[in-house]
């Protein structure tokens, strides 16, 4: 089983993470919507407490290890996407990929959302017109993963320029010593990064918090390395059964005891600022990150390396899903604006639906042979 396992590590179980990832930040976004903690274009919040705290803890897991991981995919196609259509092909493809949809979203789709959730609020004074030559409506909203992404995919581009083949030669740090010095760094870097940007702090342009951004750059990083060494192909059952079983543990015991046992209610305290709260709220992420991604990569390939008809189309899709969820989530929250049942009842029951609807929105446009390019 183990090699026929290894024989389609590429195609199929990585491919089935950048599924799940991609549903996952649909369904993070729609929580937000119905109350959760974040930012989203329209918010309703009708939660009970029991409602509150499951949405919290389940946005906050999210946001620990969620985007690291689709960074850490992302890197792990740039070296072999490289070697095969050279440096001029790689960073057109990059800007055509990526800086396209990020220019259509910007300049078409955001305007939109902006508009409609401002006037489901009682906000929006002007015309459609005059709102959008205002400018106000240009933000890259969720596609910040897509600048940042065209960054990184720039930097590695220059890099190889500059430095290779001594690129090529760096390497992993073996021992387990060196590895845990390497989180403990990260996790005193995000710290300090913390200080003077909470979470929740935006980079208006970019659209991107620098409290995570350090996260995204190791992420990135490992998945340029992880193609060429052996660390998937070594990854077995039982150990990557283990780290999901530390990621449960984090999640269900150790988050509510963190707040419990601070003996403190204000919320902030944890998201930033100079205080014990912080640094091991940091802690905290950085090891639901490590423990969720290799115990996701585990279960993955040992369980879900296969590719359905069902699930090909969801890989096909899942880019285009991405840019255009917002659409369907927004829509979603315009038809129902006026359910004021208890939001988490809302959330699950729609959530489905929402999915689905996403899915074939997808589709739909990318039966176009323009957005199929792009998308």
């Amino acid at each position: 089983m183990d090699k026929a396992v290894l024989k389609n590590t590429r195609i199929f179980f990585i491919d089935n993470l950048r599924v799940f990832l991609t549903l996952l930040v649909v369904a993070h976004h729609w929580a937000i919507a119905n109350g959760a903690p974040g930012d989203w274009y329209y918010t309703e919040n009708h939660l009970h407490e029991i409602g509150s705290l499951l949405m919290s803890l389940f946005v906050a897991t999210n946001q620990a290890f969620f985007m690291g991981f689709f960074f850490l995919i992302a890197g792990y196609f740039v070296p072999a996407s490289y070697e095969k259509k050279g440096q001029v092909s790689f960073l057109k493809d990059r800007i055509k990929r990526l800086g396209v949809p990020l220019l259509l979203y910007v300049f078409t789709i955001s305007p939109i959302l902006v508009f409609v959730a401002r006037a489901m609020k009682g906000e929006m004074k002007q015309t459609f017109i005059d709102f959008y030559f205002s400018g106000n409506g240009f933000m890259v909203g969720p596609l910040w993963f897509v600048v940042v992404l065209l960054l990184f995919s720039v930097g590695y581009w220059w890099f190889r320029q500059m430095f290779c083949p001594h690129i090529l030669k760096f390497k992993y740090l073996k021992s387990n010593w060196s590895k845990a010095v390497g989180l403990v760094l990260l996790i005193v870097a995000i710290f300090f990064v913390r200080i003077k940007y909470p979470v929740g702090t935006w980079i208006p342009v970019l659209g991107l918090q620098p409290a995570h951004f350090l996260q995204y750059v190791v992420g990135f990083a490992i998945g340029v390395q992880l193609k060429k060494s052996n660390v998937l192909n070594s990854l077995s059952r039982k150990v990557a059964i283990k780290w999901m079983l530390l990621s449960q543990f984090l999640v269900w015991c150790m988050f509510p005891a963190i707040f419990i046992l601070s003996g403190d209610i204000n919320v902030d305290l944890f998201l930033g600022g100079f205080s014990w709260h912080s640094l091991v709220y940091v802690a905290w992420e950085q090891l639901v990150a490590l423990s969720t991604i290799i115990g996701l990569l585990g279960v993955f390939k040992y369980y879900f390396n296969y590719q359905t008809s069902i699930l090909k189309e969801l890989a096909q899709n899942s880019y285009a899903i991405y840019v255009l969820h917002g659409i369907v989530l927004v829509a979603m929250s315009l038809l129902f604006q006026f359910y004021l049942g208890d939001s988490l009842m809302k959330f699950a029951l729609l959530l489905i639906p929402l999915l689905l609807f996403c899915f074939l929105l997808a589709k739909f446009v990318r039966s176009y042979s323009f957005f199929n390019r792009i998308l």
